[in-house]
């Protein structure tokens, strides 16, 4: 009986042991955002740590944040002796690393939940410095050159062949002017108030006669340079295989 007895519990053991290993290491591939506010973001830090510095803020609604990795997590052993109010706390103390389009970084774990809609994502694909990312549509994305947290800009395809652009980054201004200059030259230039977000992090241009211009001379161009508070040196843009990339988004939304 006590050989039987010692083999159950070692059994016991061992499976418990297992079951820890696999909740450790297991985890969905993709991520889909939660619980934020429809006026907030999820902020991407660069460490695992609200006092981290932030990377950029993620969308309330973002989908297909891929998973690389969690931390803070209670093993299942210990999972087992916490009480519900504990469990519910014990969620506060992960931290997950995730990619966004073409970032990486840190973000509060009790604010993901996996993707739905899998399928319909894909791998990002680049066409120099482009970048295309496609959930259940594609954008087209590069990050900036030209300063220490050079934005992010990303055109999403609306209207036909026009677009929304945006331009996203950690202490994006809310107030003064942006101008943006293609091979040296002013191509446009104006106030910067109607187009900022509330979260401090977005410029955003609605597709207009504007954006359908703008999408014109990049196909025409090799360089692109945003000036605005902040950025005074510029974000540099390479233009290269923008209109061959630009092209494949199209086809995708098609």
């Amino acid at each position: 009986m006590k050989t039987l007895a010692a083999s159950c519990l070692l059994f016991t053991i061992l499976m418990q042991g297992i079951v820890a290993a696999q909740a450790e290491s297991s985890g969905p591939d993709l991520w889909d955002v939660t619980g934020v506010r429809a006026d907030d973001v999820l902020n991407l830090h660069a460490d695992a740590n609200v006092q981290s510095k932030i990377i950029t803020g993620i969308p309330h609604d973002a989908t297909g944040l891929k998973n690389l990795g969690c931390t803070g997590e209670p093993t299942f052993a210990e999972w087992q002796r916490m009480t519900e109010a504990e469990r519910k706390q014990s969620t506060h103390a992960r931290w997950c690393k995730v990619g966004y389009h073409a970032q990486q970084g840190w973000v509060a774990g009790r604010f993901l939940k996996e993707a739905e809609n899998v399928l319909k994502r894909q791998q990002p694909t680049r066409h120099g410095a482009w970048e295309i990312a496609c959930e259940a549509t594609c954008v087209l994305e590069q990050r900036g050159r030209g300063s220490k947290q050079p934005a992010l800009l990303r055109i999403e395809p609306r209207e036909g062949s026009n677009a929304q652009i945006s331009i996203i980054g950690p202490g994006i201004p809310r107030q003064g002017t942006l101008t943006i200059y293609m091979d040296g030259e002013t191509i446009s230039q104006g106030p910067i108030t109607p187009f900022a977000e509330e979260d401090g992090h977005q410029i955003v241009m609605p597709p207009d006669d504007i954006t359908a211009g703008l999408l014109r001379q990049m196909a025409r161009r090799k360089n692109m340079v945003l000036s605005f508070p902040g950025e005074e040196r510029g974000v540099e843009i390479q233009l290269e295989h923008f209109e061959d990339a630009w092209r494949k988004v199209l086809q995708q939304k098609g």
